[in-house]
């Protein structure tokens, strides 16, 4: 089954992936800083344009999206996007990917005993049972999140909201899919086994990702390269296009 895949430009292929509750209409403020790369824009499976999958788990994702990822790609997730982009990196053989990009992502997004610098599991819980009951405001009250602590709030919180309706709304089931992917992911194995070049990407002032886990995932992994965005939230990709840009081209140029 084939997901919905936006492909534009000429160039070394850059290929990305969004979070949860949106499309990947999210990297439209982006997009036009990366001239002269080839760009592939996914919908994750119940998202946007794109069906659901059979298997919609994160493996079954993380297949799905590697059927269709540009050979050589550079992957770059944002927060979900990331999780899966994790995934799809440690599960790819030498030379698939010329490098993956997690944006506002970790591989826990949620406290254990040994991983502090994460959100409460309660946090989910708490949205997978108003997801049951009222899937649109949740989905509302995720985005509102996302831009929660940065100095333009409400104009991205307006920018998010509009990008939402401009393709069909995510679907309940693959909400809930999301949710579980969140709650119940534990990468930190698949980032000591990566096949490739790996670079985190956080915002100081993001409510969901705190900056803190820059600690522990240094202690995953000792050669992990990462920016830290002072003035940035959960999604930098929206506040700071410029800069993210700026660094998928260095990354690019590696």
């Amino acid at each position: 089954m084939q997901l919905y895949c936006e492909q534009s430009g000429h160039g070394r292929p850059v290929t990305l992936l969004h979070g949860w509750g949106i499309h990947g209409g999210i990297w439209d403020g982006l997009r036009p800083y990366l001239d002269g790369l080839h760009v592939s824009v996914f919908d994750l499976p119940g998202h946007g344009h794109s069906p659901l999958l059979d298997d919609m788990s994160l493996d079954g994702i993380a297949t799905a999206i590697t059927r269709q990822l540009p050979a050589n790609s550079l992957l770059v997730g944002w927060s979900l996007g990331g999780l899966i982009a994790q995934r799809i990196a440690a599960q790819t053989t030498a030379g698939q990917l010329r490098g993956v990009l997690c944006i506002a992502s970790t591989p826990s997004f949620v406290r254990r005993s040994d991983w502090p610098a994460a959100m409460e599991t309660a946090t989910l819980d708490q949205f997978a049972g108003q997801l049951s009951q009222d899937p649109a405001t949740t989905v509302q009250r995720f985005l509102a999140l996302q831009v929660r602590g940065c100095a333009d709030e409400r104009a991205l919180l307006r920018t998010l909201r509009q990008t939402l309706q401009a393709r069909p709304l995510p679907q309940t089931t693959a909400l809930q899919a999301g949710l579980a992917m969140l709650k119940h992911s534990d990468l930190r194995s698949d980032i000591t086994r990566l096949n490739c070049p790996a670079h985190w990407l956080f915002g100081r002032r993001d409510t969901l990702v705190p900056a803190a886990v820059i600690d522990a995932l240094t202690a995953c992994h000792p050669d992990l390269q990462h920016t830290l965005l002072d003035a940035a939230g959960h999604a930098p990709l929206l506040s700071h296009p410029r800069q993210v840009a700026e660094v998928i081209r260095r990354l690019d140029a590696e």
